[in-house]
């Protein structure tokens, strides 16, 4: 790679951003498509967040990823939001063009993007999201912009999942969390949008004897690449899908916000990054 004056330069904010697998990624497909553009990472402290993304435009950067905790900070920041960003109540992209900021949410459409490389189709019954946070939010919104026919919710505090299904999934189903279980019955998908799965956060442990083959489980964590979540549906021979179809979704239009074009297909994103995962093991 030449990198010269004309190099487009994008990147991924967060707080910490050492950990983050889009330089991989969206580098790789850079060198496929043979374009004249970097991406790296920009550590951003959370309490200067607005201000730093407020220099995108003037730096001349193409644009930024936005990783939690800072998604808010860049809805504040954008000069425009579009539609599925400010619904959400999060940007997890930010795009400088014609002189102005502009925020999008990716995260919905990459999850629903998953699901269909995967094959799991989201409106053949009802959808149980585990969670209430920005994830959880993303994805509700997603499963309801694709017509899934019921949303199911379950979070630690009711509440927020209440508030939850109030802003972007009216009719849905708020479930207490110690009655999960109950949820399981007719679904066809099951998505942990909680960090129970994470180092140090502790195990989400479902009964998978309440669903039938029907059901896909979908993890939003892609660290580690096998959690209990999924290693009980695996066990209970359902389909399993981890965080990285997400990842690699939501990149996919962002990609293209930032550059002008698609990714290429030639990148085999998925084993691309399950390999750089399994070396950090």
């Amino acid at each position: 790679m030449t990198l010269s004056a004309a190099t487009r330069i994008a990147g991924v904010a967060g707080s910490p951003v050492t950990h983050s697998l889009s330089p991989l990624l969206m580098n790789a497909w850079i060198a496929a498509a043979r374009i004249d553009a970097l991406y790296c990472g920009f550590p951003v402290d959370p309490a200067r967040a607005e201000t730093a993304f407020r220099g995108i435009v003037p730096l001349g950067l193409a644009g930024l990823n936005v990783t939690a905790p800072l998604k808010a900070a860049a809805l504040n920041a954008a000069d425009t939001v579009n539609v599925t960003a400010r619904k959400i109540g999060a940007a997890n992209v930010l795009v400088s063009e014609n002189g102005f900021l502009h925020a999008y949410n990716t995260d919905a459409p990459g999850f629903i993007e998953a699901c269909e490389r995967h094959e799991i189709d989201v409106r053949s019954g009802p959808a149980l999201v585990l969670g209430a946070g920005g994830a959880a939010r993303a994805i509700v919104h997603g499963l309801v912009s694709a017509g899934a026919p019921e949303i199911r919710l379950a979070n630690r505090s009711k509440d927020a999942a209440h508030k939850l299904r109030d802003d972007l999934a009216p009719g849905g189903i708020v479930y207490d969390w110690e009655q999960r279980n109950r949820a399981l019955g007719d679904v066809r998908l099951v998505v942990n949008a909680t960090t129970l799965g994470m180092a140090g956060k502790g195990e989400l442990d479902l009964d998978w004897s309440h669903c039938d083959a029907r059901t896909a489980a979908f993890d939003s964590i892609y660290a580690p690449s096998q959690t209990g979540f999924l290693a009980g549906a695996r066990a209970a021979r359902l389909k399993t899908v981890n965080g990285l179809a997400m990842l690699i979704g939501q990149a996919r239009p962002a990609f293209e916000l930032f550059f002008g074009q698609r990714p290429p297909d030639s990148v085999d994103a998925e084993s691309l990054l399950t390999g750089v995962l399994e070396a950090r093991r």
